[in-house]
């Protein structure tokens, strides 16, 4: 995973890394409020979106792949909409 937050205002890590059933998403969100979770394919195409509402502080997220996605690399993004805050991208590399 890259770990820079050039452009970010929050990092996103995620674990374990390749993954094979699930990964987790960590950050450390500001303040209270509703994030979008969105994974995407490297073409950009979207292929999980979710919202939640969430306190303040480190958060966890559990992601499990559709048993039909292919194997390969996606990004992983948290958007908190209220304030327009972002992280940077978390790459997960997904082996079956």
């Amino acid at each position: 995973m890259d770990a820079r937050q050039s452009h970010a205002d929050f990092q996103l890590r995620a674990y374990p890394n390749p993954i094979n059933r699930s990964v987790r998403l960590q950050f450390d969100l500001p303040a209270s409020g509703d994030i979008t979770l969105r994974i995407f394919s490297l073409a950009g195409r979207a292929i999980h979106a979710q919202s939640l509402s969430m306190r303040a502080g480190t958060r966890r997220v559990t992601w499990t792949p559709d048993p039909t996605l292919s194997s390969g690399m996606y990004w992983a993004v948290v958007h908190y909409p209220a304030t327009g805050q972002r992280c940077e991208p978390a790459k997960i590399v997904y082996m079956k």
